[in-house]
């Protein structure tokens, strides 16, 4: 049962990670020239294609393209340049400035690059009103896909899991879980050795089963995500980050 979810577990994140690389317009003109353009170390000119594209999935696009570079500084740079000449009141009404910023956060922590993922993090502190906002929104998200704490700790990129939690994001669990999770718990040391097997082997439906009589079990979360979404915050990784984060 453990080698089968770890396997499961595998095969969701790597469908992430090339969903996240996948783009209606990888062969667009547009994203071509900026690629052409920032591999020939015309950061400049690479700029003027950016700022001549009026559709966002190629901006996103070509962000991809810089984040995957790993050069810090230039990606703060592209940031800044997205976030310039908006017409909104304040820079949190800009959603495409708010879903490149996620976007970035997210191939980041796929990549498991810590040091860009801490330059696009400091960036969304100093620039964006309140990243709180931003944190809260992918907290709730019911959609594992888009969670990048929450992927981090099903990999183990303790570096960029730690870089998270402390930028506010969190591993969010089923009300229906949470309710399971304090059972097994109150159920005293029985209970919590069936919890620490579930944890270490991945049997999701050790501690399922031991609060099935205590919980009602009208499930809202599909059973993979649900399973997904326990595996990742019981990750020792995880429970440690939030335990020496408080």
């Amino acid at each position: 049962m453990g080698r089968m979810n770890n396997s499961l577990t595998r095969r969701r994140v790597q469908n992430v990670w090339h969903l996240s690389r996948s783009c209606t317009h990888n062969q667009n003109e547009m994203v071509r020239k900026f690629r052409q353009k920032f591999e020939a170390v015309d950061k400049d000119g690479a700029f003027e294609v950016l700022e001549s594209s009026t559709n966002q999935e190629e901006k996103l696009e070509m962000l991809r393209i810089v984040v995957e570079s790993r050069r810090n500084e230039v990606i703060q740079n592209m940031l800044d340049r997205m976030a310039l000449g908006d017409q909104f009141e304040t820079v949190m009404e800009n959603l495409d400035l708010i879903t490149a910023y996620e976007k970035a956060v997210l191939w980041a922590s796929l990549n498991n690059d810590p040091e860009t993922l801490e330059t696009i993090l400091n960036w969304g502190r100093n620039n964006l009103v309140s990243t709180l906002i931003i944190q809260e929104r992918m907290n709730s998200s019911d959609s594992i896909d888009d969670n990048p704490i929450l992927l981090c700790s099903l990999q183990e990129y303790r570096a960029c899991l730690g870089l998270l939690y402390h930028a506010g994001y969190r591993i969010s669990l089923p009300e229906e879980d949470e309710k399971s999770i304090t059972t097994i718990l109150n159920l005293g040391h029985a209970g919590g050795i069936q919890l620490l097997r579930a944890i270490s082997k991945g049997e999701y439906h050790l501690w399922d089963k031991a609060a099935m009589k205590k919980v009602d079990k009208k499930l809202s979360h599909d059973p993979v995500e649900r399973y997904l979404r326990f595996r990742a915050h019981a990750n020792p990784c995880y429970t440690k980050v939030a335990f020496l984060g408080k």
